[in-house]
């Protein structure tokens, strides 16, 4: 890859953020989570959690949150000025198998240029990517790469019940990788409990040792 990413705004990048498509799909999945099903075993979203971007009557595009990429990345790291350091929030996820620019997801309300919920941002700018990678205060994801759905697909595997739809929130969004789909799967079932009951499941506190 000759680059990583490019100098782009999320409105560039996803321009129905700012509702530039005015139909709409059956099913309006446009930022939420949608969580893969445990009898769903396709390829690429076994056991994933994923953010969709938009979600159109042409199409949808999401980013995958806990897939790590399988490729150097040492080129992306040294551009944005991290080559040397060994900070765990400096791992490259991998957005799903079409090209895309590196996005941050993060919780710096100050280089946010997309806000998804519960205090979770996104930027795509070069230079807070830099700010980011310096700030080791904060929880902080590079994602490269986006994964689309053709028109109707995203629906129709929906209505199937391939995907279990939830709002962003990020105690699960900055889950370790391996555990996100276990936190995004139980929080999936508390909303049906609690969609079924209509009361709200409050988890009990962790007892101390």
């Amino acid at each position: 890859m000759a680059a990583f990413f490019e100098t782009v705004t999320l409105a560039e990048q996803y321009p129905t953020l700012m509702n530039r498509f005015v139909t709409a799909p059956k099913y309006q999945l446009s930022g939420q989570l949608v969580v893969a099903s445990p009898q769903w075993n396709d390829p690429l979203f076994n056991q994933a959690v994923c953010l969709v971007v938009h979600h159109s009557q042409q199409g949808a595009i999401g980013v995958l949150l806990n897939k790590l990429v399988n490729f150097d990345a040492s080129g992306f790291w040294e551009q944005v000025g991290a080559a040397d350091s060994a900070s765990s929030s400096e791992i490259l996820y991998l957005g799903g198998p079409h090209a895309g620019p590196v996005v941050a997801m993060h919780q710096r309300k100050d280089l946010a240029e997309f806000t998804s919920g519960d205090g979770v941002y996104f930027a795509a700018q070069v230079d807070a990517m830099k700010r980011l990678v310096a700030d080791n205060n904060g929880q902080c994801r590079f994602i490269v790469g986006q994964a689309t759905w053709e028109a109707g697909q995203l629906d129709r595997q929906f209505a199937e019940g391939c995907w279990l739809p939830q709002p962003v929130k990020s105690e699960v969004v900055f889950e370790a990788a391996d555990r996100m789909w276990f936190v995004a799967l139980r929080e999936a079932g508390n909303l049906l409990v609690q969609s079924l009951i209509g009361k709200v499941i409050v988890p009990p506190k962790a007892e101390s040792n």
